[in-house]
């Protein structure tokens, strides 16, 4: 596949069985950001095990997060400023975006700002209709690379690359979202998926 090595944005970056770096072992990595200066993404299958309800809450609070809202998994987005918290939704209308909010791929939103969220997540603002629910992830973190940087990965075979698409983030599992984005990549890297082996090419 020939890549667009102007800017990957909107594209994942499927961890080579060969990058066992732990941040990023069996890592799928949507970016963001990609441009000569750099590159900036979230690690989309790294569960911690959290919820919204469980960051969002400040000491002492007394409010009653609603079910649905408080149960937004958080996930581990990279070794970058962990304590920074982003998002990607399905389409959360406005008043829970910042001006910086932004649209990936059809369906699949960017929003850098978790105070612009937080209202949303915590149930102080009105629900939605049910018809109207958007699907919501956060990240602690963020993976990023100085200028240059991922090329030189790139060149070096460490990454696979293929479009991002919003039903790998919000509908498959994240356990079988690094299987299911090889299999997408195809070819060799099916067989990649299905052993979890890298046969040899001699």
């Amino acid at each position: 596949m020939a890549l667009p090595r102007d800017s990957l944005a909107g594209h994942f970056l499927i961890a080579d069985l060969d990058l066992v770096d732990p941040p990023f072992l069996r890592s799928v990595v949507l970016l963001v950001d990609h441009s000569a200066d750099g590159a900036f993404g979230l690690v989309v299958n790294r569960p911690l095990g959290l919820t919204a309800a469980q960051i969002a809450q400040e000491p002492g609070d007394v409010v009653a997060y609603p079910e649905r809202r408080g149960k937004i998994p958080l996930f581990g987005g990279g070794p970058v400023e962990t304590q920074a918290v982003f998002a990607l939704h399905s389409g959360l209308p406005e008043p829970w975006r910042s001006p910086a909010f932004r649209e990936v791929r059809p369906g699949l939103f960017f929003e850098p700002s978790f105070p612009a969220l937080k209202p949303y997540v915590s149930g102080e603002s009105p629900e939605l209709p049910p018809d109207d629910v958007p699907i919501v992830r956060l990240y602690l973190g963020y993976a990023g690379w100085a200028g240059g940087q991922l090329e030189t990965e790139l060149d070096q075979g460490a990454w696979q690359v293929i479009e991002a698409r919003s039903s790998l983030v919000f509908q498959t599992p994240p356990e079988n979202i690094w299987k299911r984005a090889m299999e997408i990549r195809g070819g060799f890297w099916g067989i990649v998926a299905q052993t979890g082996i890298k046969p040899s090419l001699n």
